[in-house]
């Protein structure tokens, strides 16, 4: 984690005001459904390839977590975009900014509930992000151990 978080630091701050610029949580929340199905495939590919990267280059895991966040503001939301903005939410925790990444952990659940049947398979993966390394940092302990083993189940 140490090598992410030290190339996420130094490039978040950088892109994080052209990113997201003022566009609320609620606001993505409430963004139309993705209907291009190339940018669907993208996000798709950009969500697997994520997951692998951490293994393999943890550079690149960053680099793609930004890449559909963006397609997710431009193109609209699908049901990768939960894990993606879970694994946004958990680089706002480790720039220090609990709140926000908090934030961004809530709207990965909450886009869990909109895709429903969609995004089952990244109910483990988003719980995992959201109560086993973002909510941590807000919510008690004990209020997380049940949620984070009802995404294992």
């Amino acid at each position: 984690l140490h090598a992410i978080f030290g190339f996420v630091r130094t490039r978040f701050m950088e892109w994080k005001a052209r990113l997201i610029g003022g566009v609320t949580v609620d606001t993505i929340a409430n963004l139309p459904e993705m209907t291009d199905p190339d940018k669907a495939a993208a996000m798709k590919l950009l969500s697997i390839l994520a997951t692998h990267s951490f293994i393999v280059n943890q550079g690149l895991m960053g680099l793609m977590i930004f890449r559909q966040v963006q397609l997710s503001l431009s193109y609209g939301i699908c049901p990768q975009s939960a894990p993606a903005f879970a694994n946004f939410g958990l680089v706002f925790c480790a720039t220090g900014d609990y709140e926000q990444g908090y934030r961004y952990g809530k709207l990965a659940l909450s886009l869990l509930d909109k895709f429903d049947s969609r995004a089952k398979e990244y109910i483990s993966h988003v719980y995992c992000l959201v109560y086993g390394f973002i909510a941590i940092f807000v919510e008690p302990l004990q209020a997380c151990v049940p949620a984070f083993q009802h995404g294992n189940q």
